[in-house]
């Protein structure tokens, strides 16, 4: 079964950018929650300091896993467009000299 596969560079490129440009903005968006919630627990006591201390850690752990899996996916598709646009240049390069006439015949009978 054959199928038909396009790829355009300039979008899996530009794809690739909007990955590392939300990672980014994520991180500072993060980062200023986190340090204001951090701000605002030292008027807290006791249990509910800590409960909240708690809580905010476990909104850094997921932040941090969050962006770090934006900014692994983004480094996957640039090895990807890089790869593909290698093999695709391969590949038409051999195709092209696939067809270059040699001025043999084709059944030398």
């Amino acid at each position: 079964m054959t199928g038909e596969l396009s790829v355009n560079f300039t979008d899996l490129h530009h794809s690739a950018g909007c990955l590392a440009d939300w990672c980014g903005d994520s991180s500072a968006l993060f980062e200023s929650g986190h340090s204001e919630i951090s701000s605002a627990s030292s008027g807290w006591v006791g249990s509910s300091r800590a409960a909240l201390e708690g809580a905010l850690e476990k909104l850094r752990g997921s932040g941090t896993a969050l962006t770090g899996r934006l900014d692994g996916h983004s480094s996957l598709v640039t090895d990807a467009v890089r790869e593909f646009s290698t093999t695709e240049h391969k590949s038409a390069t051999e195709l092209a000299q696939v067809d270059q006439p040699t001025g043999r015949k084709l059944l030398d009978l």
